[in-house]
Order: C-alpha cells, then sequence, then structure tokens
C-alpha cells in the first residue's frame, strides 16, 4: 500500500513539473518574440538615423546610396536611400531577425 501511494505521488509530481515547463517554455516563447519585434524596431530606427546622416554628409540630388549593412546585429537587413534634394531623402529598409522582419519605406526630411 505505501510502495503504491509513493509512486503515486512521483507520478502527479512529475506531471505537475511537466505542466510547468510547457507553461513556463510559451511564456519564454512569448518573451523572445518581443524581443525581437522591439530590437527590429530600434533597428530600423537607427538605420533611418544613420541613413539621413549619410545623406546630409555625402548626398548629391538624385544619388542612390546603398551602405554596407553587414556589420549590423540583424543577421539580414538592407538599406537604400535615393536623396531627392537638399533637405529630403527618400529610405527603403528592411531588416529580418528572429523569424520577424520589418520593411519601411518613406520620405525623411534632412534638418540642416
Amino acid at each position: 500500500m505505501k510502495k503504491g501511494f509513493a509512486m503515486l505521488m512521483v507520478m502527479l509530481i512529475l506531471f505537475i513539473m511537466g505542466i510547468e515547463f510547457v507553461v513556463l517554455n510559451s511564456a519564454a516563447s512569448r518573451a523572445a518574440f518581443e524581443t525581437n519585434a522591439v530590437f527590429l524596431e530600434a533597428d530600423r530606427e537607427n538605420m533611418a538615423a544613420s541613413g539621413i546622416a549619410l545623406a546630409k554628409l555625402s548626398g548629391k540630388a538624385g544619388q542612390i546610396i546603398e551602405p554596407n549593412t553587414s556589420e549590423l546585429a540583424s543577421r539580414y537587413a538592407k538599406m537604400s536611400l535615393k536623396v531627392e534634394n537638399s533637405k529630403e531623402v527618400t529610405m527603403n529598409i528592411f531588416s529580418r531577425r528572429g523569424g520577424q522582419e520589418i520593411k519601411s519605406a518613406g520620405m525623411y526630411f534632412i534638418a540642416k
């Protein structure tokens, strides 16, 4: 009788631990997803600011610039910008991380 009760308690404890692992795995996956989303948004803002600075320093009207993005933290990132005039630049930004990707295209104004 005591051996059966002890075995039942061990099985119950293992079952509860299994449920806890499933819940913790789900929470960790959600946290990783949210972290990647925030990282991609920060990466997009960083690339936009860098593109504006690059256009301000070396851009001539009508020039298309594709900076080297291999040194960024994202494994795959691409950016191209076209200097419209001395005050405007059109940028296309793409970045991917952890199965998520962010695409951004828009016109930015260059502050003097």
